[in-house]
């Protein structure tokens, strides 16, 4: 296995190296370099971006020993380029990366469970062997921000693993290179990391759910934290503009509102049901009883129909406007309205079906040419 640079020098995004080899495969080119900085994708972090040359490297595997670097171009064999690494994405991931280690430790530390699972992508997913609640979660990501505050060291080494304790997923044998965060943890790991807990910035966990027997937490730390907290504050500024309310209490008063819209929701629906009743009353005939609305709710409709059964009307056939479509609903005690439907819906193309006794769905034409329809319906039946 040839040496890994990048596990030596994190902070390395800036080397000159000679092409070995330059593989073509069906879409792309396998590239290895004589020495290399570029992080392979391993142990849940993805690799590095950045360019050998002029030619983008979008990703990088390590294979049988050897790590390779994956171009769109050919590369030319035992020439020296100039490679550079993308240091916005490797800083990133060496912020999530040193982040998450804290997270795993802190829990580790205070709960016994062990990391079973941890993957990089938006956000950082972290799977435990053992329940968490949000509440035990809060307490994690204080301890974890003071860690930060602290700005203790962050050393990666190759210790005697006998003398030592540490945490890793699976049983290491050899050499093994053990990531240590001064007195918060120490763990196997290939990955990149930065030099002080300081450098991570901050830490934010966002959600913890159950998973499989234990739960899956999501966090993230660095400029990602910076970014989606400051997303946070302009979105809650807005709606704190918008409400007249303070930031601190815009909870308050969001449950306020939602109290009034519920009394007023109530409010309307009993105003509503009064002025069906007075319109059901009006009509004069009682065996077809015919209405057109415009944009009522579904359930306020179904209502308004059974209603009219209710007080002894035999067919019901509301058409509420949308636009320039109409939802119909057809309910009958005596007669198959599917056939009202089939008849309607040929006639204005539309679509819609049900039972027997009720018919719901949605024609595109006029109120006057549902009168029309309506008027042969009713009267040639």
């Amino acid at each position: 296995m040839k040496k890994r640079y990048d596990q030596e020098d994190s902070y390395c995004t800036s080397f000159i190296t000679k092409v070995i080899h330059c593989e073509k495969r069906k879409d792309d080119y396998c590239i290895i370099l004589e020495k290399t900085y570029f992080y392979p994708e391993g142990g849940g972090q993805a690799a590095d971006q950045g360019y050998i040359g002029e030619v983008f490297v979008y990703d990088v595997h390590e294979i049988g020993g050897e790590i390779i670097h994956y171009t769109k171009e050919a590369l030319e064999v035992g020439k020296q380029y100039e490679c550079k690494i993308d240091w916005k994405r490797r800083f990133d991931h060496m912020q999530n990366h040193s982040g998450e280690h804290i997270v795993s430790g802190l829990i580790h530390k205070r709960y016994g469970y062990n990391n079973v699972g941890f993957h990089m992508g938006k956000v950082i997913q972290i799977d435990f062997d053992g329940p968490l609640s949000i509440e035990d979660c809060r307490i994690i990501e204080k301890e974890a921000n003071q860690c930060i505050m602290k700005n203790v060291d962050i050393v990666a080494s190759f210790p005697d693993i006998t003398k030592i304790d540490y945490r890793s997923k699976k049983e290491i044998e050899g050499d093994v290179r053990i990531v240590t965060i001064e007195g918060i943890d120490a763990c196997a790991c290939c990955g990149t990391h930065v030099r002080k807990t300081g450098e991570i910035g901050c830490i934010k966990i966002l959600s913890v759910e159950k998973h499989k027997q234990g739960v899956r937490l999501e966090m993230i730390a660095g400029m990602r934290a910076y970014s989606y907290l400051a997303k946070i504050y302009e979105e809650n500024h807005k709606v704190s503009v918008s409400l007249s309310a303070p930031m601190e209490d815009i909870a308050t008063y969001v449950e306020h509102l939602k109290e009034e819209n519920e009394r007023l929701k109530k409010e309307k629906d009993t105003i509503l049901e009064e002025y069906f009743t007075l319109k059901i009353q009006q009509n004069i005939n009682t065996e077809f009883y015919i209405d057109y609305l415009e944009d009522k709710d579904k359930k306020a409709i179904r209502n308004y129909a059974n209603m009219a059964l209710e007080k002894g009307y035999e067919t019901v056939a509301i058409f509420n406007k949308h636009e320039d479509v109409y939802d119909y609903l057809f309910l009958s005690h005596t007669m198959d309205v599917r056939r009202i439907a089939k008849m309607i819906n040929e006639k204005a193309n539309g679509q819609g079906g049900g039972k027997e006794d009720m018919v719901q769905g949605r024609i595109h034409c006029t109120k006057e040419e549902i009168e029309e329809m309506m008027g042969v319906i009713v009267n040639g039946r």
